[in-house]
Protein backbone atom coordinates (compact mmCIF):
# COMPACT_ATOMS: atom_id res chain seq x y z
CA UNK A 1 0.00 0.00 0.00
CA UNK A 2 2.94 1.98 0.82
CA UNK A 3 3.96 2.42 -3.10
CA UNK A 4 0.51 3.13 -3.82
CA UNK A 5 0.04 6.27 -2.05
CA UNK A 6 3.58 7.46 -3.27
CA UNK A 7 2.55 6.87 -6.86
CA UNK A 8 1.08 10.17 -8.76
CA UNK A 9 -2.69 10.72 -8.13
CA UNK A 10 -5.22 10.53 -11.01
CA UNK A 11 -5.27 6.33 -11.64
CA UNK A 12 -7.04 3.98 -10.05
CA UNK A 13 -5.18 2.14 -7.55
CA UNK A 14 -6.10 -1.44 -6.45
CA UNK A 15 -4.09 -3.72 -3.92
CA UNK A 16 -4.73 -7.10 -4.54
CA UNK A 17 -3.40 -10.94 -3.92
CA UNK A 18 -1.53 -11.74 -7.25
CA UNK A 19 -2.10 -15.16 -7.03
CA UNK A 20 -6.05 -14.53 -6.41
CA UNK A 21 -6.31 -11.99 -9.18
CA UNK A 22 -10.55 -10.58 -9.03
CA UNK A 23 -10.31 -9.65 -12.70
CA UNK A 24 -12.66 -11.57 -15.13
CA UNK A 25 -10.72 -13.93 -18.03
CA UNK A 26 -9.19 -11.75 -21.02
CA UNK A 27 -9.47 -8.66 -19.42
CA UNK A 28 -6.08 -7.13 -20.10
CA UNK A 29 -3.93 -6.62 -23.16
CA UNK A 30 -0.78 -5.82 -20.91
CA UNK A 31 0.30 -6.79 -17.64
CA UNK A 32 3.23 -5.88 -15.84
CA UNK A 33 5.28 -6.70 -13.11
CA UNK A 34 8.11 -4.02 -11.81
CA UNK A 35 10.31 -5.75 -9.30
CA UNK A 36 7.24 -7.71 -7.49
CA UNK A 37 8.02 -11.52 -8.37
CA UNK A 38 11.51 -10.97 -6.11
CA UNK A 39 9.15 -10.16 -2.62
CA UNK A 40 6.69 -13.11 -3.41
CA UNK A 41 6.90 -16.34 -1.57
CA UNK A 42 8.03 -19.55 -4.70
CA UNK A 43 5.25 -21.33 -3.21
CA UNK A 44 2.52 -18.96 -4.97
CA UNK A 45 4.64 -17.94 -8.40
CA UNK A 46 3.08 -21.04 -10.30
CA UNK A 47 -0.17 -19.29 -9.02
CA UNK A 48 1.21 -15.84 -9.92
CA UNK A 49 1.68 -16.98 -13.47
CA UNK A 50 -1.62 -18.87 -13.80
CA UNK A 51 -3.37 -15.66 -12.89
CA UNK A 52 -1.51 -13.22 -15.10
CA UNK A 53 -2.12 -15.61 -17.71
CA UNK A 54 -5.94 -15.87 -17.27
CA UNK A 55 -6.69 -12.25 -17.07
CA UNK A 56 -4.84 -11.38 -20.67
CA UNK A 57 -5.98 -11.29 -23.95
CA UNK A 58 -5.16 -14.00 -26.23
CA UNK A 59 -2.34 -12.01 -28.16
CA UNK A 60 -1.89 -10.21 -24.68
CA UNK A 61 1.82 -9.53 -22.91
CA UNK A 62 3.51 -9.47 -19.75
CA UNK A 63 6.06 -7.75 -19.34
CA UNK A 64 8.56 -8.41 -16.29
CA UNK A 65 11.56 -6.41 -15.19
CA UNK A 66 13.08 -7.86 -11.81
CA UNK A 67 15.81 -9.79 -10.05
CA UNK A 68 18.08 -12.46 -10.98
CA UNK A 69 18.58 -13.76 -6.62
CA UNK A 70 20.92 -16.81 -7.24
CA UNK A 71 20.69 -19.17 -4.52
CA UNK A 72 22.16 -19.00 -0.58
CA UNK A 73 24.99 -20.74 -0.90
CA UNK A 74 26.14 -20.20 2.72
CA UNK A 75 24.97 -19.56 6.17
CA UNK A 76 26.14 -16.50 5.96
CA UNK A 77 24.68 -15.58 2.55
CA UNK A 78 20.99 -14.75 3.83
CA UNK A 79 20.32 -11.15 1.49
CA UNK A 80 20.14 -10.27 -1.47
CA UNK A 81 20.87 -6.83 -2.47
CA UNK A 82 19.95 -5.22 -5.70
CA UNK A 83 20.56 -1.36 -6.41
CA UNK A 84 18.91 0.29 -9.52
CA UNK A 85 19.84 3.85 -11.25
CA UNK A 86 16.98 4.65 -13.76
CA UNK A 87 16.97 7.31 -16.01
CA UNK A 88 14.13 9.10 -16.99
CA UNK A 89 12.92 11.79 -19.37
CA UNK A 90 13.60 14.54 -16.57
CA UNK A 91 15.34 12.69 -13.95
CA UNK A 92 17.50 9.84 -12.53
CA UNK A 93 16.01 7.49 -9.92
CA UNK A 94 18.70 5.76 -7.37
CA UNK A 95 17.13 2.83 -5.27
CA UNK A 96 17.55 -0.17 -4.07
CA UNK A 97 15.58 -3.71 -2.90
CA UNK A 98 16.80 -6.40 -0.73
CA UNK A 99 15.13 -9.80 -0.04
CA UNK A 100 15.96 -13.37 1.86
CA UNK A 101 18.25 -15.59 -0.31
CA UNK A 102 16.65 -19.13 0.14
CA UNK A 103 17.87 -22.43 -1.29
CA UNK A 104 16.03 -21.78 -4.46
CA UNK A 105 17.59 -19.28 -7.34
CA UNK A 106 15.03 -16.99 -8.46
CA UNK A 107 16.43 -16.24 -11.93
CA UNK A 108 15.12 -15.83 -15.45
CA UNK A 109 15.59 -20.00 -15.78
CA UNK A 110 13.41 -20.57 -12.74
CA UNK A 111 10.59 -17.68 -14.06
CA UNK A 112 11.15 -18.82 -17.69
CA UNK A 113 10.11 -22.97 -16.62
CA UNK A 114 7.35 -21.02 -15.15
CA UNK A 115 6.14 -18.86 -17.89
CA UNK A 116 6.06 -21.88 -20.62
CA UNK A 117 4.38 -23.98 -17.77
CA UNK A 118 1.21 -21.63 -17.49
CA UNK A 119 1.12 -21.27 -21.32
CA UNK A 120 3.15 -18.60 -22.04
CA UNK A 121 5.78 -17.95 -25.01
CA UNK A 122 9.06 -15.78 -24.29
CA UNK A 123 9.40 -13.06 -26.77
CA UNK A 124 12.18 -11.60 -25.01
CA UNK A 125 14.68 -12.42 -22.07
CA UNK A 126 17.55 -9.91 -21.51
CA UNK A 127 20.00 -9.99 -18.51
CA UNK A 128 19.84 -6.12 -17.16
CA UNK A 129 22.83 -3.80 -15.52
CA UNK A 130 26.04 -4.18 -15.35
CA UNK A 131 26.14 -6.72 -12.73
CA UNK A 132 23.45 -8.97 -14.74
CA UNK A 133 21.54 -8.93 -11.29
CA UNK A 134 18.54 -7.76 -12.80
CA UNK A 135 16.42 -9.26 -15.92
CA UNK A 136 13.27 -8.01 -18.61
CA UNK A 137 11.14 -10.85 -19.94
CA UNK A 138 8.34 -10.18 -22.44
CA UNK A 139 6.16 -12.99 -22.15
CA UNK A 140 3.38 -13.35 -25.04
CA UNK A 141 -0.38 -15.35 -24.47
CA UNK A 142 -0.68 -17.17 -27.91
Amino acid sequence: MKELDEAPSGFLKILMDASDLKFPKKSFRTVTDFFALMFMKPEIHQKVFAEAYRVLEPGGEWLIWDASIPARSTSADRTFLINLHTILPKDTIDYGYSVPRLDLARDPVYYRALAEQAGFQVAKLELLGRNKKAFFMDLRKP
